[in-house]
């Protein structure tokens, strides 16, 4: 796992870890369930991995999306819209 988890680092950088698409719930010793859901390349990843030890692995087929949203980054935080609009404005007491 530490391999996957070093891979998506390179794609993901500190932005998000392989952890959070993990299932925390998944019953790993029943050899069925949901492992984990994310992005397709995370998963096509962990996938890899996992068969490379000799585990077998379904993937489902992915969605696409029914609407285009697009991702407006702060820092830390993010927010997601179908748009945004931006206006200049003048700072207080100026115009």
């Amino acid at each position: 796992m530490t391999e996957a988890a070093d891979e998506t680092h390179g794609i993901l950088g500190d932005w998000r870890s392989l952890d959070q698409y993990i299932n925390p719930a998944a019953d790993r010793l029943d050899g069925h369930g949901v492992l984990m859901q994310g992005p397709g390349r995370i998963v096509k990843i962990m996938a890899t991995r996992l068969q490379s030890a000799g585990l077998e692995v379904s993937l489902l087929p992915s969605r696409r999306p029914t609407r285009r949203l697009r991702v407006m980054l702060l820092e830390t935080s993010y927010v997601v819209a179908e748009q945004f609009r931006f206006e200049e404005s003048s700072p207080a007491g100026h115009r």
